[in-house]
């Protein structure tokens, strides 16, 4: 600000001098144009978009003697009012411009207005302006030009659109630099193309293009979004023999990678177990971090977190979280990030206790959960086997005015109830609510469900199991109300291998009730277990993925239930 100051106060220093020689008829230095523009641009660096507009002013206003705006007058206040993320004085001046036809916009202004618009998330206005540009006569998109477009297509989730853009510049042969490189790097980041974001970087290094710190890491992105968590470390250390200066950025898109990849492994395993013991690798990055003189920020340990308990290390993640609460940078401290990783951590090895801890900590600390956090919770409950607990949290959340509970929350909490086989009532009032809220039995112009003809392929068996009690009571009631006629009662599983193979899915899965492993089995024992007199099923030869109760098993059912 100072710098801009000086600046203006120089140019009206020389404007009031130069006035005050004409008169007396002594030389003086008279401001020009170029004069003039070297503030504005001093006012840009400082930062003072106000003052570069108001020297603009001035000059449109002919307060300065003899000296006029030119493009580059505009080009360097739209500059710094692009900076200073000031887009309605972007949009103003350019109109401007447009509408007086006294200065005439020129490429740089394009790409200026496209930047700005770009930053503050007008991808639509940076788009259809780049349209525009193509059929104006005299101005051509350059290697800019692209790449704001690029980088406008992919903030509207259009990646594979910006890596056409890329194509294009390649096919006109405009010159490409680092920043066209790390856009289509980025597109291909989004789109777990790791292969060809890997390309690129071969291919850079073929044109002679260095590759910068942004290249490397929406590399490193794109390696990690693609779960190729060594490519990754690959072109970390690729950045130290070249002495490119990593920063925190770069060091979170590793850490990143190994947490996409971590999470790979976690679903992959049946043990649980982090075989490759990524959360090593995790912990060596963030001392790594401190090492360098770097602060590690929340996104470095939200995402470290992960990794540890990913691979059931949860004392690891419980010490990066202790980490954070101890630091006095406001950029460490945990958010709901960090904490739901943590309780995470703890719930997938059982660690409840810990989990509730950290869950209230996180509310004490006046941060509000999240369904994620409230999800991660009853998962804990789940594995720990406290129905009790899963059950206060499934009120709490369908109390909450700004939460609606997901198939997740229903999952863990109805998983956790059919642990203990003693609380079926509950989970009956659970999935009830369920229905209510429209989580599951949704009925829609799509669903094919009928009430005699339920898809139940892709529910846990607990889930299942309580889904089938609901559509027996369903149906028992359309029947007893006048509604309906008793007629064959079937549940479609997903399930067609042969028996055998799906009872050794089962065992596998013996001790995770809540799994997937063998339900179509689960469910003809549920329909046996959980009725009397039993309901029970046949599988059909010709349909081996339906369970079907015959429609004279179903009356007897539905008679017994009117006499009780």
């Amino acid at each position: 600000v100072r710098a801009s100051n000086e600046a203006v106060n120089l140019v009206d220093s020389m404007n009031s001098k130069y006035a005050e020689s004409e008169f007396a008829n002594n030389d003086c230095i008279k401001p020009s144009t170029k004069t003039l523009n070297l503030a504005i641009t001093a006012c840009r660096r400082a930062g003072d978009w106000r003052k570069s507009i108001d020297l603009l002013t001035c000059m449109s206003e002919g307060r300065y003697i003899g000296v006029n705006p030119d493009v580059h007058s505009y080009n360097e206040v739209l500059s710094s009012c692009a900076k200073n993320k000031k887009i309605t004085k972007v949009t103003e001046l350019f109109a401007k411009m447009q509408s007086q036809g006294i200065v005439q916009p020129d490429l740089v202004t394009y790409n200026t207005v496209i930047s700005a618009y770009v930053k503050v998330g007008k991808s639509k206005e940076a788009l259809s302006l780049f349209d525009k540009m193509k059929f104006i006569p005299g101005i051509q998109p350059d290697v800019v030009t692209y790449t704001c477009a690029m980088r406008a297509y992919m903030k509207s989730g259009y990646a594979a659109k910006a890596l056409i853009l890329f194509e294009m510049m390649q096919d006109k042969n405009i010159n490409l630099d680092a920043f066209a490189y790390a856009s289509a790097i980025d597109a291909c980041a989004k789109m777990s193309k790791w292969k060809k974001a890997l390309d690129f970087l071969d291919e850079m290094r073929m044109k002679g293009i260095e590759a910068n710190a942004v290249v490397y890491s929406t590399a490193i992105n794109a390696c990690g979004n693609g779960g190729q968590w060594e490519r990754a470390l690959e072109l970390l250390h690729q950045m130290k023999e070249k002495r490119i200066r990593i920063n925190v950025f770069t060091y979170n898109a590793a850490i990143g990678a190994l947490a996409k990849s971590s999470r790979r492994n976690h679903l992959r395993s049946s043990s649980g177990l982090d075989e490759e013991e990524l959360w090593k690798k995790a912990l060596i990055l963030v001392e790594e971090i401190k090492k360098q003189g770097l602060n590690p920020d929340t996104f470095t340990y939200s995402s470290a977190i992960d990794v540890c308990g990913n691979g059931g290390r949860w004392q690891e993640a419980l010490s990066l979280m202790n980490q954070m609460k101890a630091s006095n940078d406001a950029k460490t401290r945990p958010n709901k990030v960090a904490y739901t990783a943590a309780i995470t951590a703890c719930s997938r090895v059982g660690r409840w206790e810990d989990a509730r801890n950290l869950f209230h900590d996180m509310k004490n600390t006046g941060i509000t959960p999240d369904l994620i956090a409230y999800n991660a919770l009853l998962s804990s409950f789940l594995h720990g086997n406290k129905p009790d607990l899963a059950y206060e949290v499934w009120e709490e959340v369908c109390a909450n005015e700004n939460i609606t509970p997901d198939i997740i929350t229903l999952t863990n909490v109805i998983g956790a109830l059919d642990r203990t086989n003693q609380d079926r009532k509950l989970m009956d009032n659970v999935f009830l609510k369920a229905v209510e809220l429209r989580l599951v039995m949704k009925e829609h112009e799509y669903s094919l469900d009928t009430t005699w003809e339920v898809d139940l392929s892709g529910m846990s068996t607990s889930l299942a199991r309580a889904a089938c009690r609901y559509i027996a009571e369903r149906a028992c009631k359309a029947v007893l109300e006048g509604h309906d006629d008793v007629q064959d009662l079937t549940l479609i599983t997903g399930c067609r291998g042969p028996y055998q193979e799906l009872m050794t899915e089962r065992k596998q899965h013996q001790n995770r009730k809540d799994s997937k492993g063998g339900i179509r089995e689960y469910i003809q024992e549920s329909l046996r277990d959980d009725f009397e007199p039993p309901l029970l099923t046949v599988v059909p030869d010709d349909e081996l993925g339906t369970v079907v109760v015959k429609m004279n098993v179903m009356k007897r059912w539905v008679n017994a239930r009117k006499l009780s």
